[in-house]
C-alpha cells in the first residue's frame, strides 16, 4: 500500500493518487486564505485526476448517457458499497443455512420460510441496485431471480417442482434419473427393456409435467385442493369428495401442447408397429409409485384403448388419483395431493 508524501513533486503522481476525495483544506491566517502546504491548488494535476476518474466511473457505470448532468461519485460509491453489503449477508444466510444441515441444529419449516424470503429480498435489492449503478446493463437477471424464486416458491407449498423436463418422453430416453418426471413403472419398464434386454412393448410416459400443466391449465387446483381440504376436516366422506372431483376432470380440456406431443409419439409408433391401427395400455405410472410404497392397486389401469379414446382415458386415470381409497392411501402414507 502506498502513502500520499506532502514532500512529492506534482511529477510524482502519475502511479497513485493523493487522496483524491477530500476537498483542499485552507487555513486562515491574519486576512489572507491560504491553501496547506503539500496539498494541489485547484486546477493542478491532482485534481485534474480526479476528474478523470470521475468520468470514467460515470462513462463505465452509464454508458448510455450521451447528455445531461452526470451521476455524482459520492452517489455510485455510495450504491457500491450497498451491493458489497448485501452481498456479505446473503453470504453469511448461506453459510448459516449450511451449518444448519450439519445435524447439530433442530429447525422446522417456517425457518425454512424464513430464511429463503431473507435471501430473495437480499437478492432483489442486489439486482435493484446493481440496475441502479449501470442502467440497462443486468436486465435478464430479473427474469432469471423470479424462474428461481418461483420455484423455492412451489418448493416451500409442498409443490412437486419438475424443471426441464418434456411432455412426454419415449422409453429409448427414459431411465431411474427421470423417476420423478415418468413415475417409478415406467422407468423400470424402460430400463428392463435397455439394460436388460427383455421384451417390453414400445411406448412412452406422459410426465409429471404434463400433469401439471392439464391441472393448471384448466384451474383445477384451487377446486380439488378445496375439495380435499374439506374431506380433511370431515365435511366430506372420501366418496363424496371423489364425487365431486372427477366430474372437475373428466370435464376438463387436454392441453394442445399436451395433444401435439402425444400425436407425435403415436405417429412413432405407428411406425415401429407398420401397422394402421394402435391399440393402447393406459396405466399410471405416479410420483412414488412402485418405490418403498406399492400404490397396488390405487390407480386406474386401462387396456385396449383406441388411440381416439386415449386422451379420454388419459383424464379418467388422472381422475383416479383423487379416489377415496387413493386419497386415503396418500394422507396415511404422508404423501399431498399435488
Amino acid at each position: 500500500m502506498k502513502m500520499w508524501d506532502s514532500n512529492k513533486s506534482l511529477n510524482d503522481i502519475n502511479s497513485y493518487l493523493p487522496d483524491p476525495l477530500l476537498r483542499v483544506p485552507q487555513v486562515v491566517t491574519g486576512n489572507k486564505t491560504a491553501l496547506w502546504p503539500g496539498r494541489f491548488p485547484p486546477g493542478g494535476k491532482g485534481v485534474k485526476t480526479m476528474k478523470k476518474i470521475v468520468q470514467w466511473a460515470s462513462r463505465t457505470f452509464h454508458p448510455d448517457q450521451k447528455s445531461g448532468p452526470g451521476v455524482p461519485f459520492a452517489t455510485l460509491f455510495s450504491r457500491f458499497q450497498k451491493i458489497l453489503s448485501l452481498n456479505n449477508l446473503t453470504l453469511e444466510l448461506i453459510a448459516e443455512a449450511n451449518d444448519k444441515q450439519g445435524g447439530h441444529y433442530v429447525f422446522d419449516q417456517q425457518y425454512i420460510r424464513s430464511i429463503c424470503h431473507q435471501l430473495a429480498d437480499n437478492v432483489h435489492q442486489l439486482i435493484y441496485n446493481l440496475e441502479a449503478l449501470a442502467p440497462h446493463k443486468y436486465v435478464a437477471l430479473h427474469g432469471v431471480f423470479s424462474g428461481i424464486y418461483e420455484v423455492i416458491e412451489k418448493e416451500l407449498a409442498g409443490r412437486l417442482v419438475i424443471e426441464g423436463s418434456d411432455i412426454v418422453m419415449p422409453y429409448e430416453r427414459v431411465s431411474r434419473e427421470y423417476i420423478n418426471v415418468v413415475g417409478g413403472k415406467n422407468a423400470r419398464l424402460a430400463e428392463m427393456k435397455q439394460i436388460l434386454g427383455l421384451r417390453v412393448p414400445a411406448g412412452f410416459a406422459i410426465t409429471t409435467r404434463a400433469f401439471q400443466l392439464f391441472m393448471d391449465d384448466n384451474d383445477l387446483w384451487p377446486k380439488v385442493l378445496k375439495i380435499a381440504d374439506d374431506w380433511r376436516q370431515n365435511k366430506l366422506t372420501g366418496e363424496q369428495a371423489a364425487a365431486e372431483i372427477r366430474p372437475l376432470i373428466s370435464n376438463a380440456v387436454v392441453p394442445a401442447a399436451i395433444r401435439k406431443a402425444v400425436q407425435s409419439e403415436l405417429a412413432h409408433l405407428h411406425e415401429l408397429r407398420g401397422t394402421k391401427y394402435l391399440y393402447l395400455a393406459v396405466r399410471s405410472s405416479a410420483w412414488g409409485e412402485d418405490s418403498e410404497l406399492s400404490f397396488a392397486g390405487q390407480y386406474l389401469s386401462l387396456l385396449n384403448v383406441a388411440e381416439d379414446n386415449l386422451f379420454e382415458c388419459y383424464k379418467e386415470v388422472i381422475a383416479s388419483a383423487f379416489s377415496a381409497t387413493a386419497m386415503e392411501y396418500r394422507r396415511a402414507n404422508g404423501f399431498g395431493d399435488q
